[in-house]
């Protein structure tokens, strides 16, 4: 499902006259299990004078090691799945959400703006830093990977020396007060002022390890403060990027600090295993007792795990309804869409903790996280570039609940950085709005309180129909803008910031962010909260992007809920690891007025089946920070006799419901239309709006009429394109493609939203193949369209008509110098050499070597322009011969080594894999075990079937449909992954041929 093509998910063709935004459907979430447990250690601490009295007398031993300041953290944070579309080429330039100008209004300015912790101050901190930082009454808090310091939020003072980031556990005992480890972070407990801090202690023990400290106040200067501290285990997996959010309910019943981590198994193997989410208990540890464990294991949904997902984090002192469980979010550019689950929580019984199904909530456009890897200028060294971080939902998914008055519901932003156009990164940010409504029932009788406690039964509250209240892709111009963080304050506008870098642009600080008078889709013009002066220099001698950032941080001031704090990383100087991590502020001027919202339960796109009646809009206009005067309703014309008539208007007290009812809309005579709708009030003079995009059907659509391949066809592609005409009320197509007339066997079924589709898969050759469309509208189901048939031809020669136009040949016999063997970028040798032992002509081949421990071996072919799209079709062919490590099943049997191809179409600065639907023969036949040893880890790739014999096995001609390139001059790739175990013979490529079909 990508770009053109989609599945019955994205439109509803039941004839419904409104669409909801969010689709609950069966998620195949595998075997997730609930894991509970108690914190293993617990205790409150000396005061904070003792603490720093005991960090100190360790800092003056004189055996005492730092890390050195180029030590960098494993990469494991990356993404050990194929990202879908990872083709920085993929995305068009065109897309909808994608924000390609500037508006002309400014974001606000920055009010302060001071360097925190650099590498000069932290000798320990390594790279990258994992940015991090909270906001107090007092104070701004800064936490990077082994160090914390504390600031004045008046000017930007550092009132602490740099201290070690276990200092809170100094006399713990254990592995929280022996470790430093890293990947922390710093919350401010907004309703009980009290900080949160917490890290995990690395990988190298039994088991992983989150330690949690709580103050028992917000004065960290106080010499007398202390903080309750907790050793949590996570048995026989190591916890790695754990992101953690603060969430409570109304009743108390859903308090927790709720948490994603990313589980490896241990060292050696370090596999990546699953994403868990969980919650530990919040109010247990701010009163200092024991305190339980929840989590869940396996989490996976449609098909891939929860890598990269988030936990929620409320930043509002006003609590969500009573019951509501606490949500998780994650991005899925295969889907292009996001996901929320919910995970509901009941202390007095922490076994029956529930993780919801997630729903799935359609994007406005397609996304594509595949991108470039981000350039810096000179005197950036060539492999420097700068790691993207691309797939995962960026820390932290923060969330606000308004004053009950006010009847909005929770509502949440995000941010992921995704594919602009190019390859070029920019930042994806999405406003979601989470209502929800309480399924549960009382409890039996007696049964008043549910932890002990004087708490009132509160039932879960499960989210009901959440909308995506506005998105967009903030790219403005050719800048590289990823590692962002995103917040809203008390009027819910938002704050937007990021890193930005390109071959022009030091790594610098940027912010943007919107009001309500904003455009949808549009972000305010960034301002600069600090300019880079330098670069990063670190080459990653792995071959992977230089680490950066893996965080940021946005949070809002809870003395005003209006100010944005935010801390980012960039470069001051050039230098190996030189990084400096800036702190700023800004805040709307908009923010604290009296304002109001116009909300609606349903969001856009509607679908409209005039057939069914005139469609109603539900409408509520939400008053905010004492927001009391009349507000007039009014709407865009629709064309025809069609009008919008409003069941109340003007509306004179808040929170006001109307609705708004669709008439006549049978006579505009088009299917596509946009309705705007207005709330204006007069002081304060205020406007606020809605826009909905129509589609309307006056009844089922007729059929279509079939084109392409004609009907009984010959020599066919075996990944054919199939073409009909429009028809104009039909909304969605359905093709489905058989091998008989009567259609009782079906190969393929697949949606479109054009009069076009491609195959999905190659079809066999030589054979007769049937096809078949049919429409689909608001209406239902419409038309079958006449059977046509076609016969496909041998994949690699050309049709009736038409000769090859070889453009590229090469027997591998004679001088090959045109070819490049680039040293493997792991350092150990990159062995594709010209071989006698195997070979399809002549008396040579290529035969890169199947070694017995990690290398990533390239064999790249000449330039090759090809031939025009008039050309096609157009293919590359090569026989090659696999004996790789065995591949016969799962487990310890699975696809350790692999080879794959890739091509590239910038002079070789950047290569993507040639993804299956490409293949015409011989796909790839498996994926490669997920583990850090090998440089293809979770790739599809060719792997050996099963333990190969003396010859011709794995012996085959790959024929490779070009003709998206068509016209392009491209490199190829033709790449060996190995890990550090077992190898073989290794892979064989020879009588390498690019070639199209010009007419005789």
């Amino acid at each position: 499902m990508r770009h053109s093509q989609i599945t019955a998910l994205a439109i509803g063709l039941a004839g419904a006259c409104l669409v909801s935004s969010a689709i609950a459907v069966e998620p195949d979430r595998g075997n997730a299990r609930t894991l509970t447990g108690e914190a293993v250690r617990h205790d409150t601490s000396p005061p904070m004078s003792e603490l720093l009295r005991i960090m100190e007398e360790r800092r003056s031993d004189p055996n005492r090691t730092l890390k050195g300041p180029t030590y960098t953290y494993p990469n494991i944070t990356e993404n050990p799945e194929q990202l879908d579309g990872a083709d920085p080429t993929r995305m068009s330039n065109d897309n909808p959400s994608v924000q390609r100008q500037l508006l002309g209004d400014p974001a606000p300015s920055v009010i302060l703006s001071f360097d925190g912790i650099s590498q000069n101050d932290a000798p320990g901190g390594g790279l990258p830093p994992d940015t991090n930082g909270d906001v107090g009454i007092d104070y701004y808090v800064q936490y990077i990977n082994t160090d914390w310091a504390v600031y004045d939020k008046t000017d930007g003072t550092r009132l602490t020396p740099v201290m070690e980031g276990n200092t809170f556990w100094a006399g713990f005992g254990g592995l929280c007060e022996t470790e430093n480890s890293g990947d922390p972070l710093v919350l401010f407990d907004k309703t009980a002022n009290v900080w949160v801090f917490t890290q995990f202690t690395g990988a190298s023990q039994p088991d992983g390890v989150q330690c949690f400290a709580i103050s028992d106040r917000q004065d960290l200067l106080d010499p007398d403060l202390t903080f309750n501290r907790y050793q949590f285990n996570f048995t026989g997996i190591f916890n790695d990027y754990p992101h953690i959010g603060i969430w409570n309910d109304e009743a108390g019943g859903t308090s927790g600090y709720y948490f994603v981590t990313h589980d490896f198994s241990l060292p050696p193997a370090l596999n990546f295993l699953q994403a868990s989410f969980g919650v530990v208990e919040r109010d247990a540890m701010i009163a200092g007792g024991p305190a339980q464990f929840v989590r869940i294991t396996d989490t996976e949904a449609f098909g891939q795990s929860s890598f990269g997902a988030m936990p929620v984090h409320l930043e509002s002192e006003a609590l969500p309804p009573a019951g509501m469980c606490a949500p998780f979010v994650h991005n899925r550019a295969d889907l292009d869409s996001y996901l929320l689950w919910q995970l509901c929580v009941d202390w007095s019984d922490a076994n029956a903790a529930n993780l919801t199904d997630p729903l799935l909530i359609a994007a406005n456009a397609p996304f594509d996280n595949g991108m470039n890897d981000v350039p810096q200028p000179p005197p950036a060294p060539a492999g420097s570039e700068l790691d993207n971080f691309g797939g995962n939902t960026m820390y932290r998914a923060s969330a606000r609940a308004y004053p009950s008055e006010s009847g909005l519901p929770v509502e949440m932003a995000i941010n992921h950085a995704t594919n602009a156009g190019d390859g070029i990164a920019g930042v994806r940010w999405v406003h979601l709005a989470l209502p929800s409504t309480s399924t549960a029932t009382m409890p039996p009788a007696g049964q008043i309180f549910v932890d002990g406690f004087e708490t009132l039964f509160a039932p879960p509250a499960i989210l009901d129909n959440p909308l995506i209240l506005d998105q967009g892709v903030y790219s403005p111009d050719d800048d590289y803008r990823w590692m962002g963080a995103i917040s809203l304050d008390q009027n819910g506008n938002l704050g937007l910031a990021y890193t930005v870098s390109s071959p022009t642009t030091f790594p610098s600080v940027r912010f943007t962010g919107k009001t309500a008078d904003v455009p949808a889709g549009m972000m305010l013009d960034e301002a600069v909260c600090v300019d880079g002066g330098g670069v990063q220099t670190f080459v990653d001698p792995s071959g992977r992007a230089g680490r950066w950032g893996d965080y940021s941080s946005v949070s809002i001031d809870p003395v005003d809920q209006c100010t944005f704090w935010a801390t980012v990383e960039y470069v001051a100087a050039t230098g190996q690891a030189n990084w400096e991590n800036r702190i700023c502020s800004f805040r709307f001027p908009e923010c604290g007025n009296p304002d109001f919202r116009l909300t609606s339960t349903q969001g856009s796109p509607i679908s409209v089946c005039t057939v069914d009646g005139d469609p109603v809009i539900d409408l509520t206009v939400n008053p905010l920070i004492g927001f009391n005067s009349d507000v007039t309703l009014s709407a865009s014309p629709l064309g025809g006799t069609a009008s919008v008539v409003f069941g109340s208007n003007p509306l004179t007290s808040f929170p006001a419901n109307t609705t708004a009812t669709l008439m006549g809309l049978d006579t505009v005579g088009v299917t596509q239309l946009t309705l705007d709708i207005t709330a204006t009030s007069a002081a304060p003079a205020l406007s606020r709006s809605l826009s909905y995009d129509l589609t309307v059907s006056n009844g089922t659509a007729g059929a279509a009429a079939l084109q392409s391949p004609a009907n009984a066809a010959d020599e066919q592609l075996v990944r054919p394109s199939f073409d009909w005409d429009d028809v104009p009320d039909a909304l969605v197509y359905t093709i489905e493609i058989a091998t008989d007339a009567a259609f009782s066997n079906i190969i393929e079924t697949g949606q479109s939203l054009i009069s076009s589709y491609m195959a999905q898969g190659s079809l066999d050759p030589t054979t007769q193949y049937f096809w078949r469309v049919t429409t689909g509208n608001n209406c239902g189901t419409g038309t079958v369209s006449a059977e046509f048939s076609f016969t496909t031809d041998v994949p690699g020669t050309c049709p009736s008509g038409t000769s090859p136009n070889i453009v590229f040949t090469d027997d591998i016999e004679g001088d090959v110098t045109d070819w490049m063997t680039p040293p493997d970028p792991l350092g150990l040798g990159n062995t594709w050499a010209q071989s006698t032992v195997r070979f399809n002509s002549g008396a040579n081949s290529f035969l890169a070597v199947d070694q017995n421990m990690s290398s990533d071996q390239y064999l790249i072919s000449p330039a090759i322009t090809l031939p025009a799209a008039d050309q096609s079709p157009i293919t590359l062919s090569f026989w090659n011969f696999q004996n790789i490590e065995a591949r016969s099943g799962t487990g310890i049997d699975a696809c350790w080594d692999g080879g794959l191809l890739e091509v590239s179409t910038d002079g070789g600065a950047n290569f993507v894999q040639v993804q299956n639907t490409r293949l015409l023969t011989d796909p790839y036949n498996g994926t490669t075990f997920v583990q850090t040893a090998s440089p293809i880890s979770g790739l599809e790739a060719w792997c050996a079937d099963d333990i190969v014999s003396a010859s011709g096995v794995q012996e085959t001609v790959q024929v490779v449909d070009l003709d998206e390139l068509a016209g392009q001059t491209v490199q190829f790739r033709f790449r060996l992954g190995t890990d550090n175990a077992a190898g073989d013979e290794g892979w064989y490529i020879d009588d390498v041929t690019v070639q199209g079909c010009v007419v005789n």
